[in-house]
């Protein structure tokens, strides 16, 4: 029986063997439970967002009248959690390379979904994740040169010498490198 909220007169009856009736009955103050109520928002990463790195850190707006506990979501699977704190929550992610969902959800004392917000985030490459540091374009050097550049990731960076694939070496803490002869003349 559904009991608003307020002071009640609760009354049971039961009928014994030799026919008499016996009475209880108790005043209760009811309280309900506050309706569950919970808003957030994913504002770090922007939906649509770009970037080429697979570690990230997402954040955003929260509030619950319920429980603070913010769930991140990536691609359905939830992988981490953040508990708001004076209405900001804020939780590093890993994900692959690709495009994935991300999406922080809050719940109610079951375990109902009662707050979503999600976006879509991409990992890929971008113009500006590989570079050639050293050496400086139109620089004279000799026959021996060493090649350095800021890579992305731990992926293979393959260095090529007038078009031909010279060297594969693997990205190491955002740096490649590589020791080249160069024959005389230039090399674009």
């Amino acid at each position: 029986v559904d009991v608003p909220a307020g002071e009640h007169t609760l009354t049971v009856e039961q009928l014994a063997v030799d026919g008499t009736t016996v009475v209880a009955s108790i005043t209760h103050t009811f309280t309900s439970a506050p309706i569950p109520v919970a808003t957030v928002e994913i504002t770090s990463l922007q939906d649509g967002s770009v970037s080429d790195w697979t570690e990230l850190v997402i954040s955003g707006p929260a509030s619950s009248n319920v429980d603070p506990t913010v769930q991140i979501y990536v691609d359905g699977v939830i992988t981490t959690g953040a508990t708001a704190s004076d209405g900001q929550w804020s939780a590093p992610l890993s994900v692959g390379w690709g495009t994935h969902e991300i999406c922080a959800r809050m719940t109610d004392w079951q375990g109902n979904q009662i707050a979503d917000h999600c976006i879509v985030h991409t990992v890929a490459l971008l113009d500006t994740s590989l570079s050639i540091t050293s050496p400086a374009d139109g620089s004279l050097q000799q026959t021996f040169v060493t090649v350095e550049g800021a890579c992305t990731g731990d992926l293979d960076v393959d260095l090529a010498v007038d078009g031909v694939q010279d060297q594969r070496r693997q990205c190491l803490a955002g740096r490649s490198g590589f020791n080249v002869f160069l024959s005389d003349g230039p090399h674009p």
